[in-house]
């Protein structure tokens, strides 16, 4: 984790310090599913890498509202990959 931290954010791994608002969290989702996968980093500032605790109950809180938006919002995949053969 420490190594993933120092470098910057990148296509497949954005930081976020605390839980944005779900639209933002959804977007992010989506982004990521038409791209192939990625990773949501929570507790590190985006900007400096800095690590930022994270208590029990926020990580609770986060887990159970990533969860509802993956399972609740309408995810729409405009990945159009095509393949020639």
């Amino acid at each position: 984790m420490l190594d993933i931290t120092k470098c910057d954010e990148t296509s497949k791994i954005k930081f976020k310090e605390r839980l944005p608002n779900l639209d933002s969290l959804a977007h992010e989702m989506i982004a990521f599913s038409n791209s192939h996968g990625g990773k949501i980093i929570f507790g590190v500032n985006d900007k400096t890498g800095e690590l930022k605790e994270l208590s029990f109950e926020e990580i609770q809180k986060i887990n159970k509202q990533a969860v509802n938006v993956a399972s609740q919002k309408k995810f729409f995949n405009v990945n159009n990959e095509k393949k020639i053969i």
